[in-house]
């Protein structure tokens, strides 16, 4: 009988660099450390660097209703706080609400161990 805890490499499967289970592991644990860190109100260790969009997203009105960013994969830019924002076909920058895009790759947040964020 085989054990399903370790991989073919003979290691546990959630600490095989070598598994897909183990990156997969990893990858949750940044989106669970980023959106962890949005309800507590400070930076996240982890950022978006490239997202999916699920479907086509515009402005707000008045400002950027003509921005248009389509659906897609699309690299982002994300504050030091975890916002993240598109260059739209327009040229504009257009913010992405969290329940508008998935998280395709993900990089370090330079400003993460800076000042806390305040209330």
């Amino acid at each position: 009988m085989t054990n399903p805890l370790i991989c073919e490499h003979g290691q546990l499967r959630r600490q095989c660099a070598h598994c897909d289970d183990a990156r997969e592991i990893a990858e949750l644990r940044k989106a669970v450390e980023y959106y962890r860190a949005i309800v507590d109100r400070r930076r996240p260790q982890w950022v978006p660097s490239v997202i999916a969009l699920t479907r086509q997203v515009r402005g707000d009105f008045p400002i950027g209703h003509k921005s248009i960013a389509d659906a897609g994969v699309h690299q982002c830019m994300s504050n030091q706080q975890g916002a993240v924002s598109v260059i739209a076909s327009d040229g504009h920058t257009l913010g992405i609400k969290p329940s508008e895009f998935d998280v395709i790759e993900w990089r370090p947040n330079a400003d993460a161990d800076a000042t806390p964020t305040k209330e």
